[in-house]
């Protein structure tokens, strides 16, 4: 049996888990990654930032303008409008760009966390392992993808009035999330799968268990929220916690001992 159906098997013969039991092996497992997961975010809010200011600071100065000088004339809602379905494909852009800076990173977090769990050492650079050219196609696919569903979302927003439009989003982006996590989950511990395999795989782990991850991140979502309390400072080094589920959910449905038939030859 090769390894990707030693995978798809393993999800589909999993046992229920128990919610309260993951939360608190959240918890335990926080407490030796709080630190890697605030150089996560940091590193995160480095790329980010910049490109943000790119897009966002030139149309913000832009429309002040447009206001300063009586935005009220025909040619000013013109000028809004034309402006709107740009930043709109602006913004897809930078979704796919930051997608693409993102993803190896959060890679190389999760390499890091399992690291952590196994009491094992880990470096810096570690972070940025998964920007190796090995993982290119992996990663480019996952942002086509998701530049994709960002078409969906915006085209539902063009035909359907703004509540059913904000709400359809809303559950689009909450699936595509778990979905990223998973695959990202997935690419991180089995290298040598290619991407539909990795595909199918997130895919059938986050049908089969949805409903525990999407209550573990609605859960930790809202316990990382807390750290605003700390002069908002804080939820940098607790917005790390939401990651944790979908390890966790891995461990647990497919474990990190895998050995296959053809790994066993020479060994036995």
């Amino acid at each position: 049996m090769n390894r990707f159906s030693l995978l798809l098997e393993k999800i589909s013969q999993s046992n229920q888990l128990d919610f309260g039991d993951i939360l608190n092996d959240i918890f335990a497992l926080f407490k030796k990654t709080w630190l890697q997961g605030f150089l996560y975010v940091l590193i995160i809010l480095i790329v980010m930032v910049p490109i943000l200011s790119a897009i966002y600071i030139p149309f913000y100065m832009s429309l002040m303008d447009l206001i300063q000088n009586g935005g009220t004339s025909p040619d000013a809602a013109n000028w809004v409008t034309n402006q709107g379905y740009t930043f709109k494909f602006l913004t897809l852009g930078l979704t796919g760009l930051i997608s693409l800076i993102t993803i190896p990173i959060t890679a190389g977090f999760y390499g890091i966390v399992h690291k952590l769990d196994t009491s094992q050492s880990y470096d810096f650079k570690d972070f940025f392992y998964f920007f190796k050219k090995g993982y290119a196609s992996k990663i480019i696919s996952m942002v086509v993808f998701s530049i994709f569903v960002a078409l969906i979302n915006l085209g539902l927003t063009e035909i359907l009035p703004s509540m059913l439009a904000s709400l359809s989003n809303a559950i689009i982006s909450g699936v595509l999330n778990i979905f990223t996590m998973l695959f990202v989950v997935f690419m991180t511990y089995n290298p040598e799968l290619d991407t539909i395999s990795i595909f199918k795989l997130s895919f059938n782990l986050s049908v089969k268990k949805f409903w525990l991850i999407l209550g573990l991140l609605i859960v930790t979502g809202i316990i990382a929220c807390l750290g605003v309390i700390a002069c908002f400072v804080g939820i940098l080094f607790t917005i790390s916690m939401i990651y944790l589920p979908v390890y966790l959910i891995y461990k647990k449905v497919i474990g990190f001992n895998i050995i296959s038939d053809i790994d066993r030859i020479g060994t036995e």
